[in-house]
């Protein structure tokens, strides 16, 4: 097994008594892209997965009784489920990618195509939200609580690229990256709106549990990854970490 590096040691044990439950996360530690989960704490590692394909991107579903996750077991990109501990795989979304379920665990956001789809647990049904009927783009105040101000796209929208979903936990708003207006941005957008807000440079958005702010990577001035969270009420990106590991 691959050592933790010092910055990762200091955060596991932090975490020690303080986190609970389990995560998830893919890892190549054994020749090719696999699932694999252990306790927050870091302990009880276990691999999920064991196929030749690569298998990557898992999510939790809300109520804990389901991961989904990105294979290419049939030489293309697929979205299958599975029970926690690995067993009952099979496949729920062809050709897909990057799941991200809703908060009540209704819904499931994903990439296809560059473009972002959602898909109901319920039924299997499928709808594009983007581009999709998506008409106009706003852009985030650029003060906390302003109002958002309307901007041209910079491509046809139609022709516009968008992955790397993230369903906010109220379940009405999703989060993406998209060059809309300038590649990377991150972007979000109601579930049945039609409008796009922007809220500015970024990628692999994820929401924090109070469904008002956005977290994502980039690449520090110096090499290692600096965690950015931006508030959807508009205002600057605030740095909130630094970690001493590669980007991407």
């Amino acid at each position: 097994e691959l050592a933790p590096s010092e910055s990762e040691e200091t955060a596991l044990d932090a975490a020690k008594g303080k986190i609970h439950g389990r995560i998830v996360w893919q890892s190549r530690r054994d020749g090719n892209w696999n699932i694999h989960s252990m306790q927050a704490d870091g302990t009880q590692a276990r691999r999920l997965t064991d196929d030749p394909a690569e298998d990557e991107n898992p999510a939790w579903s809300p109520d804990g009784a389901l991961i989904a996750f990105d294979t290419r077991r049939a030489g293309r990109w697929q979205i299958w489920t599975m029970k926690p501990d690995g067993s009952e795989q099979a496949l729920l979304i062809d050709n897909a990618r990057r799941p991200a379920w809703s908060g009540d665990g209704q819904l499931i956001a994903f990439g296809r195509d560059w473009k972002i789809h959602l898909f109901s647990v319920a039924d299997g049904g499928e709808r594009e939200i983007f581009p999709g009927k998506v008409a106009s783009i706003a852009l985030a105040a650029a003060e906390a609580g302003g109002e958002a101000t309307p901007v041209e796209p910079t491509t046809d929208l139609k022709q516009a690229k968008a992955s790397n979903p993230a369903f906010c936990s109220d379940s009405r708003k999703v989060a993406f990256a998209t060059d809309a207006r300038f590649p990377w941005e991150v972007a979000m957008m109601q579930v049945d709106g039609a409008q796009l807000t922007i809220l500015g440079w970024g990628n692999e958005p994820a929401w924090l549990p109070d469904a008002n702010t956005i977290v994502f990577p980039a690449q520090a001035t110096k090499g290692g990854t600096d965690i950015w969270l931006r508030s959807v009420a508009g205002g600057r990106p605030m740095l909130g970490s630094s970690l001493d590991m590669p980007y991407g």
